[in-house]
């Protein structure tokens, strides 16, 4: 056996040796990578921001449906029958056109009616002045006179007797018998006057009753002849027709508008809805954009001109806008938008920074590591007093100090002082 047969088996031996030493290493260097990438999918993945200071604006949205300023609604003053409709939803009328026409045929014969009716009263009235005046003054007058008369001719013989039975050549009960017819008389004069007096009284209501009621019959005849008139119904003013509440031939009646006009000449008007929150960075006379929806999402400029609690929920205000004259005729649909500063803050942080639990208001903050295999990310909790926000953004007040970058996202819950892996 010669030398290099010898070490043949020892060369294979250590080649062998040497190929499972690198099969090992591998091996220890695969897992170790492996078990890092392993360990880093069970991190929670988070997205940063830097913070930074500025000024927040509030954008404040609302939506709601414009009209004219000025909304006209006619109610009929009597039940009758609508006899003609010259109109249309929709049309856009003059002041003095006519809209509709109702049946004044009824109210022709209660017209008649009620004009006998007053004749009738002022026959009465006459009847009753006449009665005061031509019997009731003549008759007392002429009784008066009489009882006046006998007085005098009563007061004489009293007197005599009086005088004779001071001179006793008179018996007391002539004397007394003469004073007696005398005060009876006098006394018939006094009540027949009081008498008078009451019947002047009396007479006097009746006829005042009777000037009252011709007043009310001619109030009514007034009313009716107004209501003939009204009859023909026409516009106000040039408007733009937005409800026709009856047709032809039916019964107008006065619990519904006969029909609903929009004053053109008044201008227009938006009211939203919006949170009562929201509502503490509006003010009135604030300037607003208004998108007009189904006119190509037309841009016109409005007003804030009234802020009001809405009934029965205290969680919304209704806005009111006055709108810029425009080519508007009621009932499009729009949209505001007002951007509002709301305050300058040396920190200010997203929105979805902020978080809140039983504490109060804290933010994650990245801090950067030196690790065995390279950096690491952890997250700190920081707790904040926050002041104004807007859509964004949030001002705080304290609780950073302006050169943190902050979590602004992450897939799942954080702890503090966790590690976390960022998201690329």
């Amino acid at each position: 056996m010669n030398t290099s047969e010898i070490k043949k088996p020892i060369l294979d031996r250590k080649k062998r040796i040497l190929d499972l030493a690198k099969v090992f290493f591998g091996v220890i260097i695969f897992l170790t990578f492996f078990s890092k990438s392993f360990y880093s999918w069970t991190l929670p993945k988070v997205r940063t921001e830097t913070i930074s200071s500025g000024s927040l604006a509030k954008e404040i949205t609302g939506n709601g449906i414009i009209t004219a300023k000025e909304r006209i609604e006619h109610y009929v003053s009597v039940r009758a029958q609508v006899k003609d409709i010259r109109v249309s939803v929709g049309d856009e009328v003059k002041k003095g056109d006519v809209i509709m026409v109702i049946d004044k045929g009824d109210l022709e014969k209660e017209l008649e009616r009620n004009n006998i009716e007053l004749l009738e009263l002022k026959l009465q009235y006459d009847r009753l002045v006449s009665h005061r005046d031509s019997y009731l003054v003549k008759d007392y007058e002429k009784r008066m006179k009489e009882l006046e008369d006998d007085i005098y001719y009563k007061e004489k013989d009293y007197l005599l007797y009086k005088e004779l039975y001071e001179k006793g050549l008179e018996s007391r009960y002539n004397y007394e018998l003469k004073e007696k017819d005398y005060n009876d008389v006098k006394s018939k004069l006094e009540n027949l006057k009081e008498e008078l007096e009451r019947e002047m009284e009396n007479s006097s209501r009746d006829i005042e009753a009777a000037k009252l009621d011709i007043i009310k019959k001619e109030l009514d005849i007034r009313d009716i002849e107004e209501d003939i008139k009204n009859c023909i119904i026409v516009a106000p003013s040039d408007g733009i027709v937005k409800e026709i509440n009856f047709k032809k031939g039916m019964m107008a009646y006065d619990s519904v508008p006969a029909y609903v006009m929009d004053n053109m000449k008044s201008g227009f008007e938006m009211k939203v809805d919006l949170n009562s929150e929201l509502c503490k960075y509006i003010s009135l006379g604030d300037q607003v954009e208004i998108r007009i929806k189904n006119q190509g999402n037309k841009i016109i400029d409005g007003e804030i001109k009234a802020i009001s609690d809405k009934q029965n929920d205290y969680r919304i205000k209704i806005v009111t806008v006055e709108l810029e004259d425009a080519d508007l005729s009621g009932g499009e649909a729009g949209e505001l938008y007002l951007r509002k500063k709301v305050g300058s803050y040396d920190v200010i942080v997203p929105r979805s920074a902020v978080k809140k639990d039983s504490q109060g208001e804290f933010v994650y903050v990245l801090e950067e590591k030196e690790g065995p295999l390279g950096v690491e990310y952890y997250v700190l909790r920081k707790s904040v007093t926050i002041g104004d926000s807007d859509n964004n953004y949030v001002g705080l007040r304290s609780g950073l100090l302006g050169n943190e970058t902050v979590v602004v996202y992450s897939n799942k819950s954080l702890d503090d002082g966790c590690q976390v892996i960022l998201e690329k």
